[in-house]
């Protein structure tokens, strides 16, 4: 099918996810953490409040009015415009096409690119053993806010390098530290033993990509589908109607995310070209990702969390550049 005869639909994910991904079949599955009102994390700290939506252009949604209609918030965005914005609560969501389908199959982008599936944070790589998930998590959605399931159409390829004020940020894994150590290790007269393993890890540290892009093309004229339903097993949960979604305007592309992220983020934040964003608390060490762990099977594990490395950088940065943009499952 030509060019001319398509457009492009873009599905972003953003914030605490997960990715299982099964290249034999030729499929991806994203989880999102429940990280509504978590626990502390193992500093004893309070986590932040995450909330999953999706989110899509007001002008592209295409549900016809004489039918029940998803309750939706809707949102005028600073370099962004009118955007409607969908709670998620213990949903799985597919993603159809209505008169269409589709492009078939679905490739994933792992070489040395800057925009490489590979340069999100990789699981395994991160604490060995914990790139497998629970089974209780893949049969029911335990631990999860929501699931994209069964993936099996469009290039998977990551994308917005970790960045403050324009400079890319490194970031490496170890495992937590009291927060007067972590503050100590930046003295080089200070011999304390977790500095002298943090500043090990530090020597691992990589630049990362925090968000994921599937992007498929679609027949002109069809309307992409976004239909969340309840997880197995939820009775008291409700059904809602799907999304149909396709461009307004002639010759331009389909824009849909999805996102776990703090709610003030997700109501401010434009996600456009340019425009910095990231959390604007980002500390140090980012304790969000601890959340990630809930979803592996091995719960005994060493459970790994960012730090960034401030030793190429005019002194450390104070906002900006979180690394919670996401996890690969393997």
């Amino acid at each position: 099918m030509s060019e001319a005869q398509t457009y492009d639909f873009h599905l972003i994910f953003k914030g605490l996810f997960r990715c299982v991904p099964d290249r034999v079949n030729k499929r991806l599955t994203i989880l999102l953490a429940d990280a509504r009102s978590p626990k502390n994390n193992s500093r004893g700290e309070p986590l932040r409040d995450h909330r999953a939506v999706v989110e899509f252009f007001l002008k592209d949604w295409r549900n016809p009015t004489s039918e029940p209609l998803p309750k939706l918030v809707e949102v005028n965005k600073r370099n962004k415009g009118e955007v409607g914005i969908y709670m998620l609560n213990r949903q799985d969501i597919r993603i159809g096409a209505v008169n269409g389908d589709l492009s078939p199959g679905l490739t994933f982008i792992e070489d040395d690119s800057p925009n490489s599936f590979l340069k999100l944070p990789q699981m395994e790589t991160i604490s060995q053993g914990s790139g497998s998930v629970a089974q209780p998590v893949l049969d029911s959605g335990d631990g999860c806010v929501a699931r994209v399931l069964d993936l099996d159409r469009g290039i998977v390829r990551s994308e917005r390098l970790s960045t403050f004020r324009g400079h890319p940020l490194r970031w490496a894994y170890s495992l937590p530290r009291e927060r007067a150590r972590i503050e100590a290790f930046r003295d080089p007269q200070n011999a304390d033993p977790d500095k002298l393993l943090l500043q090990q890890d530090l020597q691992q540290a990589v630049e990362v990509n925090l968000d994921l892009r599937v992007t498929a093309q679609v027949p002109k004229g069809t309307c992409v589908v976004i239909d969340p339903n309840p997880f197995p097993n939820d009775g008291f949960a409700t059904d809602p109607p799907a999304f149909m979604l396709r461009p307004q305007e002639e010759g331009t592309a389909l824009e849909v995310w999805i996102k776990n992220r703090e709610l003030d983020v997700i109501l401010t934040e434009s996600d456009k070209e340019g425009v910095e964003e990231g959390c604007l608390d980002a500390e140090f060490v980012d304790f969000d990702f601890e959340l990630l762990y809930a979803l592996s099977a091995n719960q005994n594990l060493a459970r790994r969390i960012p730090y960034r490395d401030d030793s190429l950088s005019n002194g450390p940065v104070t906002a900006g550049g979180c690394a919670c943009g996401g996890c690969s499952g393997g």
